[in-house]
């Protein structure tokens, strides 16, 4: 009598495509607006016996998540984006059974570039996965998806021009420019901020006025909530804090100059993010010091901003040249 033959079964799972430098070592698919994103993917299912099943089924899904406490109560939502399912051809000796052998197949998961980018933050998620099963069995294996708002280079620079002002304590003219209000992960952005002149009929019309320090936040706000709506939380987070506790001596005017800020890259920062039950939104918030002859205090500013991905690296490694001001500030009281 021969030896018993070892039971052996395997599900492999097989993308193709995409680029290295995701978090976790994870493959990156980046998202455009002038084309779709192709995920090559290969499902092999392999088994030297006659098992159960009616079939072995593979998808993608994209899919939103939010969960977090309330007092003893626990909250959840999930909003699926997307989900594209297949069912892998196998022998059937008689129904219910699938046959021994090695079955495989190979598709293509298209990703519009409108859906939301892979993002993590406390309490939700945006996460895309290739999953594979049969009866008994499950695989899955995570991609990091990143869709980018900017433009193609083909359309060139755009130009976002639009003045964004204010005037502190009904004295002192102010303006913060960056780049655009759609900002992009990793990028170097800088922060200019101008200061008067004093307007004309004011008391200190005269005086002179100078940059004295400066506190910026880039502040994340994840908006949960479940999916009939009738429960939210927000989580508020700083990912970037920068502070001149006194202003730099290289400025040619002591009434303005400019910062340079790194914006962090995932999964430290999320991009912005809308879906039903899982949002992401960002704020710029500035506190700065500002000094006169016999006064000084500090003018206080917040910006909404939107972060989207990059470009893919290898085919735009220059950072698009976008330029223009903020269009809305709102003083902080």
């Amino acid at each position: 009598m021969g030896a018993k033959v070892k039971r052996q079964k395997s599900l492999v799972i097989e993308i193709k495509g995409g680029q290295p430098g995701g978090p976790d070592e994870a493959v990156i698919f980046y998202g455009q607006l002038d084309r779709p994103t192709v995920v090559r993917c290969t499902i092999r299912s392999t088994t030297n016996y006659e098992c159960k099943g009616d079939c072995i089924e593979y998808r993608v899904t994209g899919r939103a998540l939010s969960s977090w406490s309330e007092g003893e109560d626990s909250r959840s939502g999930k909003d699926v984006s997307h989900r594209q399912v297949w069912d892998l051809s196998v022998n059937h000796p008689k129904p219910g059974r699938i046959a021994a052998g090695s079955y495989q197949a190979s598709f293509d998961a298209i990703l519009s570039p409108t859906f939301p980018s892979t993002s993590e933050t406390k309490g939700g998620r945006v996460t895309y996965l290739v999953e594979a099963k049969d009866l008994n069995v499950v695989k899955f294996q995570r991609i990091w998806y990143s869709a980018t708002s900017l433009p193609p280079p083909s359309i060139g620079p755009i130009m976002t021009v639009g003045s964004c002002a204010g005037v502190w304590r009904d004295t002192l003219p102010y303006s913060i420019i960056i780049p655009a209000g759609t900002l992009f992960l990793g990028q170097l952005v800088p922060v200019t901020i101008r200061l008067g002149p004093l307007l004309a009929n004011s008391p200190k019309a005269g005086q002179q006025i100078r940059l004295i320090g400066l506190k910026l936040q880039l502040k994340q706000y994840a908006h949960l909530a479940t999916n009939s709506g009738d429960s939210t939380e927000v989580r508020k987070r700083v990912v970037v804090n920068l502070a001149l506790v006194h202003w730099p001596k290289h400025a040619v005017r002591e009434d303005r100059d400019t910062v340079l800020v790194q914006l962090p890259t995932l999964p430290d920062l999320a991009p912005t993010t809308e879906t039903s039950v899982y949002s992401v939104r960002h704020s710029l918030n500035l506190a700065v010091g500002i000094g006169m002859n016999d006064m000084a205090g500090v003018m206080k500013a917040k910006v909404k901003v939107d972060i989207t991905g990059p470009r893919p690296p290898a085919e735009y490694p220059i950072a698009p040249q976008v330029q223009g001001k903020l269009e809305a500030i709102d003083e902080v009281k």
